[in-house]
């Protein structure tokens, strides 16, 4: 299937969602984001781009007035910041460190800050299924300690803004 096939196929399955029901589109490998940002999901989750992968971030960055609109309709972003594939972080101090990294970028470009941290939510990368529980607990650990930052974040910038 060519990539506009693809595009169509998806987008048909989205629709077919009854109305008031959340649709999403997930991706575990670099991302295509003119593709899923054409599909009309309502929710995008896709790993975190991170900083030293200069061609995801730059495909993250072009796509930021897009990812912009996605948001302003009211869309979400499930951000895979716990990658699973690999070593399991001990803290959640670098995950953020990306995930921060990522919204910095994005905002730069354009996209609005208070916006990207309500809009957001965070999740692990992908391949979380495969490990044991202990290590499961502690991913969702990291998450939560994550999540914590974006509302403090979002909640600092509110107070800041007077909003």
């Amino acid at each position: 299937m060519s990539p506009d096939e693809v595009i169509d196929f998806v987008s048909g399955a989205l629709a077919a969602v009854e109305p008031g029901n959340i649709s999403g589109v997930h991706s575990c490998a670099e991302t295509d984001w003119t593709a899923l940002l054409s599909m009309g999901a309502g929710v995008l989750s896709v790993p975190v781009p991170s900083a030293s992968n200069e061609e995801q971030m730059k495909a993250m960055l072009a796509a930021a007035p897009r990812i912009s609109e996605h948001l302003e309709l009211g869309g979400r972003i499930a951000w895979g910041a716990i990658r699973t594939d690999g070593p399991i972080a001990v803290s959640a101090d670098r995950p953020w460190k990306h995930l921060a990294g990522a919204l910095c970028a994005l905002v730069q470009h354009g996209v609005d800050p208070v916006l990207i941290r309500r809009h957001s939510f965070i999740t692990p990368a992908c391949g979380l299924g495969t490990h044991t529980p202990a290590v499961a607990e502690r991913v969702m650990s990291h998450v939560r300690d994550i999540s914590v930052r974006i509302a403090e974040q979002a909640t600092a910038s509110l107070l800041t803004l007077g909003s």
